[in-house]
C-alpha cells in the first residue's frame, strides 16, 4: 500500500502489472493525461478513492514503487 495524507490505498505489486503500466507509459499513441489515467487504473486498486489534493503525490510515489525507489537524474558517487 501507499500512504497518501495520512490514509493506506492499496496498490497491484504484481510485476505484470507493472509491466503493463510501462507498455503505456511508452506508448506514443497515449498522451500524458491518457497515461496516468492507466497508472491509476492499474496501479491503484481503488484509484476513484484517493482525493484530488494527493493525486500528484500519488502519480510520485506510484512511479517511485515502479522505479525501485531509485531517484532519478541523480548519480551515486563513485
Amino acid at each position: 500500500s501507499i500512504e497518501l495524507g495520512g490514509e493506506q490505498y492499496e496498490v497491484r505489486t504484481d510485476f505484470r502489472a507493472i509491466l503493463d503500466i510501462l507498455r503505456a507509459m511508452a506508448d506514443p499513441e497515449l498522451n500524458e493525461e491518457d497515461r496516468i489515467e492507466v497508472l491509476f487504473d492499474i496501479f491503484f486498486l481503488d484509484a476513484e478513492e484517493i482525493p484530488q489534493e494527493y493525486l500528484q503525490e500519488a502519480i510520485d510515489k506510484a512511479f517511485a514503487f515502479i522505479d525501485c525507489g531509485i531517484s532519478r537524474g541523480k548519480t551515486k558517487p563513485g
